[in-house]
């Protein structure tokens, strides 16, 4: 029994708390708030009402810790695998002000929108990720099975190759033959891309090449400016200050780059620098528009509703190019899977039709 209870509760804590969880933990949390529910009541409805088990575990130690006397915050921040800093700053905002159901009600609509972005991603990477693996299972056929028996067939019939045709069976030849020490070569150079990438140089070059990529690349950025932007809205509009929330958003905005400008941006606050002032001379990372909407947003000291006003148009304008892609990338496969066919046909096809003219 103890091991079956120890197998259950490591399966609990390596649970996924999924976007969706969160939202309707936080929604339904600020209804009863607002309902006059006391928090340790509407922690035990919530307790009995999530169907993730690990979010239930979660939320029932919030409980006894509330219970204690602990802040919800406090108890919340145990979990930073869970709840992030940003929302963790917010409840603390609300709490302090007094206002938690109205805090939480904006994050649920926060991780709402989080959540249609995250779909919309999936949709226009699934499709291009499930061809490239058929390809890759097919190629491996290809070169393991298949070109190995006809080299075998058209070696007994002595019909003379094509070019292709023998480079193909070269490849064929070599894979076969060196399997072991291709294999063991690729994941040695992976492991050492991986090792440079997880250093602090590495990470920023790294980080750095993804920004500059085509196409990627302006994916990124708008990703990164939407997190900024959003984060911003929401914490100075909880009342959190904005030295802390620049703290917070360096970790929010995970990419070395913007970090780094981030910190920047808070360097020029601190000396009584605006912060568009900031962005305006980082406009590989920020948006020109962007920042002079900000800037609007300071001059008539709403930079919570100008940053927010920001993140939303971003988020239209990424869904919109995700849309598009979507729709690119059909295409531009079915020519690239036409191609892989034509090449196999050409270096297959044409000595099997030379063989089967001298049986006739």
């Amino acid at each position: 029994m103890n091991l079956f209870n120890r197998l259950n509760n490591y399966l609990i804590q390596h649970t996924k708390v999924k976007l969706k969880d969160k939202a309707d933990f936080f929604g339904l949390f600020a209804t009863l708030q607002s309902a006059g529910i006391s928090t340790i009541k509407a922690l035990d409805i919530l307790s009995r009402a999530s169907q993730n088990p690990k979010l239930k575990l979660i939320i029932a130690q919030t409980k006894d810790d509330v219970q204690k006397g602990q802040n919800l915050s406090q108890s919340l921040q145990k979990h930073p695998d869970v709840f992030n800093k940003t929302e963790i700053g917010v409840i603390i905002a609300g709490e302090s002000i007094g206002q938690l159901d109205k805090m939480l009600l904006k994050l649920k609509q926060k991780l709402k929108r989080d959540l249609i972005l995250q779909k919309e991603v999936k949709s226009a990477t699934t499709y291009p990720i499930v061809v490239l693996l058929i390809l890759a299972l097919a190629g491996v056929i290809m070169f393991g099975f298949v070109i190995p028996q006809l080299a075998s067939m058209f070696a007994e019939n002595d019909i003379q190759l094509p070019r292709l045709t023998r480079i193909l069976m070269g490849v064929s030849d070599f894979l076969v033959a060196q399997w072991s020490i291709v294999l063991a070569s690729l994941v040695l150079v992976g492991l050492l891309v991986q090792s440079y990438f997880d250093s602090p140089n590495g990470r920023i070059k790294k980080d750095y090449l993804l920004l500059k990529t085509p196409i990627l690349g302006k994916f990124l950025r708008l990703y990164y400016q939407i997190r900024f932007f959003d984060t911003l809205g929401n914490l100075t509009e909880a009342g959190v200050p904005l030295e802390k929330a620049f703290d917070i958003i360096s970790e929010v905005v995970d990419n070395k780059i913007y970090q780094m400008q981030i910190v920047a941006t808070q360097a020029e606050v601190k000396k009584g620098n605006s912060i568009s002032e900031s962005l305006l001379s980082a406009q590989f990372l920020f948006e020109e528009t962007a920042s002079e909407m900000l800037a609007v947003g300071e001059k008539t000291a709403n930079i919570s509703e100008m940053s927010q006003e920001v993140a939303q148009t971003q988020t239209h304008e990424l869904s919109y190019r995700l849309q598009n892609l979507t729709t690119i990338i059909g295409p531009v496969v079915i020519v690239a899977v036409g191609v892989m066919v034509a090449i196999f046909a050409l270096a297959i096809l044409s000595p099997v039709f030379s063989l089967s003219q001298g049986v006739v």
